[in-house]
């Protein structure tokens, strides 16, 4: 998606949305287009950001007007540098629950950014994928994320003994591969994960939800008018503006 079409979908999205946007999910994002959308969207509290080009500095500056923020994914960077982004997120938002890092590339120096994971002290589901880190990062991990209770490090090399296992039994580890059904683009439906809900902590893994549960979840903008979806569905589901659904509905 080119960048400017990038930023109509995100401003109409917001339009509709009447302030009240809660999720977002958007693809190819650049500085401008989350500046944009951080100034707009005080209320948000699940971002997911997909093959994305923003710079440090530009996520350092939007993200400070997300203070809400309790989900956040990050997927395919190709201008920030992975560790200082951590390090801004675990600063900038301290209600964080759910984090999802993926590069899409080996990451060499995984230690360090988990050791800044670790800062994300109120963390419940934790994604990191592709990151190259030994013992003492994954237990930076775990002995300072107390409310972690889920946990995928996929193609992270991690030595996950039984001593650790056994010590942490509080927590699900999974390796599962890092997919989802509703992105299928070819050059990142590989690293995608679908946003999910749990009756313990709001979210679960992508592995034990229901393709028609996300369906009904997933308010789906290209489906309709939005006229036979009620106050009731929408207090029960999070609104999600999903900004390649936007694209097909705007595109008829």
């Amino acid at each position: 998606m080119f960048n400017l079409e990038t930023r109509s979908m995100v401003r109409k999205a917001l339009r509709l949305s009447a302030g009240q946007c809660e999720a977002l999910v958007c693809e190819h994002v650049d500085d401008d287009t989350l500046l944009f959308l951080a100034e707009r969207a005080h209320s948000l509290k699940s971002l997911h950001l997909v093959v994305t080009h923003i710079s440090d500095k530009g996520f350092a500056k939007a993200i400070k007007m997300l203070p809400l923020l309790e989900e956040l994914e990050i997927t395919l960077l190709s201008k920030t540098y992975t560790l200082k982004l951590v390090e801004i997120a675990a600063r900038a938002c301290p209600l964080l629950k759910h984090f999802r890092l993926v590069t899409g590339r080996y990451y060499a120096n995984g230690n360090k950014v988990a050791f800044a994971v670790a800062r994300m002290r109120k963390l419940r589901s934790l994604h990191l994928v592709g990151f190259v880190l030994d013992k003492e990062g994954l237990t930076a991990i775990l002995n300072n994320c107390h409310d972690l209770k889920y946990l995928n490090m996929r193609d992270c090399g991690s030595p996950m003994d039984y001593n650790l296992r056994a010590r942490f039994s509080r927590i699900t580890f999974d390796d599962h591969e890092y997919w989802s059904d509703y992105y299928n683009d070819t050059h990142y439906a590989y690293y995608r994960s679908k946003p999910t809900l749990c009756d313990c902590c709001d979210y679960v893994p992508s592995s034990k939800y229901d393709d028609d549960d996300y369906e009904a979840y997933h308010y789906n903008l290209g489906d309709g008018d939005g006229d036979d979806v009620d106050d009731a569905d929408l207090d029960k589901h999070e609104k999600i503006l999903d900004i390649k659904s936007m694209r097909r509905y705007l595109s008829r």
